[in-house]
């Protein structure tokens, strides 16, 4: 007999379902809904997962730069979203504290280095099982039909056919 989940991996569940679910409604915002129509089909996307508690690390914010500055300013602002996930603190006014330093963190980040993306705040750690393999983009592509994992330091090749794909 297996245990049922706590009321905290309920709600992170229902969170992320939530989150999955503004996406996809955003996503398919503004687009003529005729099927068959060219304007009905989605355009590729994707997530950037930053660690803000590693965000002072050198290298990580480089492959984190180096990403970014592959994808061009306009596809940044349409189609790229950052999630920046943080370890919760001991109460949640402590947590809620945390969380403002990370968008501060962001903001700083993003406006001295010419990054376009518009960023939440994972406050309820509903993206830290994610995280925790590693800082990584996901790619929504909707002529594949997939959604694809790359972990930070992305291969040129890799970012290559990012790009491309959220170009398309």
């Amino acid at each position: 007999m297996t245990d049922a989940p706590s009321r905290r991996q309920v709600r992170t569940g229902v969170i992320l379902l939530a989150a999955v679910g503004a996406f996809l409604a955003s996503w398919y915002a503004g687009t003529a809904m005729t099927p068959g129509s060219p304007a009905a089909q989605p355009k590729a996307a994707c997530w950037v997962l930053a660690d803000m508690d590693s965000f002072f690390c050198g290298p990580c914010l480089e492959h984190l730069l180096a990403f970014f500055r592959a994808v061009p300013a306009r596809i940044q602002e349409d189609r790229v979203r950052g999630i920046l996930v943080f370890g919760a603190g001991r109460t949640a006014e402590d947590t809620r504290r945390r969380a403002e330093v990370v968008r501060t963190k962001w903001r700083g980040f993003s406006q001295a280095n010419g990054i376009r993306v518009p960023a939440s705040v994972d406050a309820d750690g509903a993206f830290a099982g994610l995280a925790k393999a590693g800082v990584g983009v996901l790619v929504f592509d909707p002529k594949a039909g997939a959604v694809r994992r790359f972990p930070l330091p992305v291969p040129a090749r890799a970012l290559e056919e990012i790009v491309r794909i959220l170009v398309d």
